[in-house]
This record gives C-alpha cells, structure tokens and sequence, in this order.
C-alpha cells in the first residue's frame, strides 16, 4: 500500500523518536515517489546506537546519527538544496521531525552534506566539515564588504549584517560545541578562533553601531583584513568606540 510524502516524512521522525526511546520494532526504511529514509546500524547493533538518513532522490536531507565519543544522538540537516522540490521535500522532513523531537535533548546542526551519500560528510568531525566552514565564513564577510559598497543603500548593509552574523554564529556552534578535546587540531582551533572573532566583530556592526556610522565601521574592517586574528577584534572594537 503507497503512503503520501507526508506519510512518509511522520514515519521518519517516529523511527528517529523510536530509536532515542529504545523501542525499535523494525529497522526497515520505506520510500515513496521521491521520498525515502533508511535505517543505520551501527557494527555493534544496539539499539541504541542506529541512526536514521532520509531523503530526497539520493540527497539526504537529514541524519540523525550516534556520536559514541558522546553517547548521544545529533541531528545533522542538509543546508545544499538543489530544486523547489528538494526543498518542498525538505519541508516535511524537517517539520514532521520538529514535532517529536526536542532539540534541547537532541542537537541540531545545519551543515553542508553534499548532494548524495557518496560524495558528502557524514559527522561532524570531518576535516571537510572545517574547510567549508571557513570558506563560508570567509562568504559571510565578503556579503558584507560588497553591501558597504558605494552607492549601496544602509538597509542593504543592515541587512546582510544580520545574516552574516547568524550564520557566523551557526558556524561557531557546528564547529565549537560537542567537539572533543583531542579533536580540536590546528585547523579546527583555528577555524573556532575565526567563528569567534567573527561572531564578536559582526554583532558590534550589526546591533551596536550607529546606523548612519555603519558604512564607515565596515569599511574600517575591511582595511585591517590581513593582520592577525588574535587582535582583530581587540582593534576593531576599540576602533569603533567612538562610533557606537
């Protein structure tokens, strides 16, 4: 018997709500048109370490997946969408799987899982996962030196402050939280140190700094772009001060 799309999106959720209860009866996937999700076991098939991928076509729209480093569950949703109807599918996936699970218990982190499970990361942990996160931090600050440009109005910098700084501070939080000591190499310290420092220097910009001053503040960012992280935000800060 064939299920609707939204049929299909509420029994993904209930096995990821299943698995975190324990009360996994059956570890089949289903599918229907273009929708499906499977069951992931872990080698030592516990209960309480399966996971579950679901999808649109090949590309997974999300992973509920277990961190044994933890001892816990994360969410990872999939922020590369590819057509309307990827993202009509993503929309059920994501809201059906709101409506059982509590992100406070469960973490969720948006990040890039590439189109299909072939060629995209699977944790967190990936290196992969460090490189685009620093090129899209890297994205966030370019978005906002082209708002400043000249001629561009203020509520376009305002704007395109406010969204680089949310994404500066999911960045953060994918790269920063739940990471293991051992895990925080030189190039994921480093990539934390510039979410942090972003984070910092952004929300001056965009919440503290005079609107008519805005243009001004950014611009004085962008000329200190090349000296050491370690100051940046020290200097732009107090750069600013007489701004705010």
């Amino acid at each position: 018997m064939s299920i609707t799309n939204k049929e299909l999106a509420q029994k993904a959720a209930g096995m990821c709500l299943d698995i975190l209860s324990g009360n996994v009866e059956e570890r089949k996937g289903r599918e229907t048109g273009n929708m499906s999700y499977s069951v992931v076991e872990n080698a030592s098939g516990s209960n309480d370490q399966l996971g579950v991928t679901a999808y649109s076509y090949e590309c997974p729209m999300y992973m509920m997946c277990y961190r044994e480093d933890l001892g816990k569950h994360e969410i990872l949703v999939n922020t590369t969408i590819f057509s309307p109807t990827t993202a009509r599918h993503m929309s059920l996936f994501t809201s059906e799987l709101r409506k059982v699970i509590d992100p406070d218990v469960v973490k969720v982190y948006h990040l890039d899982l590439g189109s299909s499970v072939s060629n995209g990361v699977r944790s967190r942990l990936d290196l992969d996962v460090v490189r685009r996160s620093e090129s899209e931090l890297y994205d966030c600050m370019l978005r906002v030196y082209h708002a400043a440009r000249k001629g561009t109005r203020l509520d376009t910098l305002k704007a395109a402050l406010l969204v680089s700084l949310a994404e500066t501070v999911r960045l953060h939080l994918l790269l920063n939280h739940d990471i293991p000591e051992a895990d925080v190499c030189s190039d994921r310290g480093q990539a934390i140190a510039k979410a942090e420092t972003q984070k910092k220097v952004l929300s001056v910009l965009a919440l503290n700094t005079e609107f008519k001053h805005m243009k001004t503040a950014v611009n004085g960012l962008k000329a200190l772009e090349g000296r050491p992280t370690e100051s940046l935000s020290g200097r732009i800060m107090g750069s600013m001060a007489a701004l705010v």
